[in-house]
């Protein structure tokens, strides 16, 4: 434990300063605030995206989730290009508008469903 503490020191640059100083440091990485807000967001995120038709989430998830092309997608959904196109808008609108509920009922200080 010793020697794991001395590395961690010198690859900081901290060796020689006051262990004071060092632990008055504040933590890297996002603070507790930012990790809660982005857990709520990804909460909101999958709870609208789990309130939309299977179709809109299906095409969803190819395309932002697992990052195919609408070319990928369309062989997958056995579908043409276009019509993956306007699936894919008429989804993002559908979810964008869910998103916006729940905003609104947080906003408003009214639980979510």
């Amino acid at each position: 434990m010793r020697n794991t503490w001395s590395d961690l020191r010198t690859r900081n640059g901290a060796a020689d300063r006051p262990l004071e100083e060092i632990e008055n440091r504040p933590a890297e990485g996002p603070d507790p605030e930012q990790s809660a807000l982005a857990g709520d967001r990804r909460r909101q995120i999958a709870a609208a995206l789990a309130a939309l038709p299977a179709e809109a989430r299906e095409i969803l998830v190819l395309r932002e989730i697992e990052d195919l092309s609408y070319k990928h997608i369309a062989a997958v959904l056995d579908l043409p290009i276009g019509t993956v196109m306007s699936r894919l808008a008429r989804a993002r609108e559908k979810l964008a508008a869910e998103l916006g509920d729940r905003v609104g009922r947080r906003g408003h200080g009214l639980p979510d469903l």
